[in-house]
């Protein structure tokens, strides 16, 4: 396994995408943060860390850019992971530092935002609403069979570029100790986080 992908990742990449081709491969990010490609694990985290750095969405789809191409992959909820989440300061200047999966590290801010996001339910996909979605409305979701079930909304952050992740069990409850309940902008009482100066709405208490 490793050494098919070491031999269709071993060309330098390419500068210019533009007009690339675009085909798939069988590589998997599950909803623990596990990469699997051909459905066994990939155990190299310096290579699941390379796969990552070249990771974009667009129009409803995940890809990796190639050498020569862009292969889309499949993600079952976030292609990222929190995996801890520290704090610095107190009060009106607590500050959220967090850590995923891929060893990305930054704080809660204007530039990472807090979300609300729909995690999908089994035989759901994630799809765009538009080929304009903004990153927020990139992660609706979709299902085969009709659903009168509202979808569960769980807490991400964005990373980059549209590109969000989901919170595992520990640092979430780590997330819900700093949660705080007031009233933002007018609206009624709600859980929210306090982060670099910006207060990220959790939903209604």
């Amino acid at each position: 396994m490793q050494d098919e992908l070491d031999k269709i990742f071993s060309k330098p990449t390419r500068r210019d995408y533009a007009g690339a081709r675009k085909g798939r491969i069988d590589i998997t990010i599950h909803s623990d943060g596990v990469w699997s490609y051909r459905g066994s694990p990939i155990l190299r985290h310096e290579m699941v860390k390379l796969f990552a750095s070249q990771l974009f969405f667009d129009e409803g789809n995940y890809y990796i850019r190639a050498p020569e191409q862009t292969l889309r992959i499949s993600v079952e909820d976030l292609p990222f992971l929190v995996v801890s989440l520290d704090t610095l300061n107190d009060g009106a200047n607590q500050q959220l530092l967090v850590r995923t999966n891929c060893d990305d590290q930054f704080k809660v801010d204007e530039a990472h935002p807090l979300k609300q996001l729909a995690k999908p339910a089994a035989g759901e996909r994630r799809v765009a609403s538009s080929s304009k979605a903004s990153a927020a409305s990139r992660t609706a979701t979709v299902s085969s069979a009709d659903s009168t079930t509202a979808p569960e909304l769980l807490p991400a952050v964005l990373v980059r570029d549209g590109l969000y992740a989901r919170f595992n069990r520990n640092s979430y409850y780590q997330l819900v100790d700093h949660a705080e309940v007031g009233a933002l902008a007018g609206q009624e009482q709600q859980l929210f986080i306090r982060s670099c100066g910006v207060n990220f709405p959790l939903g209604s208490c």
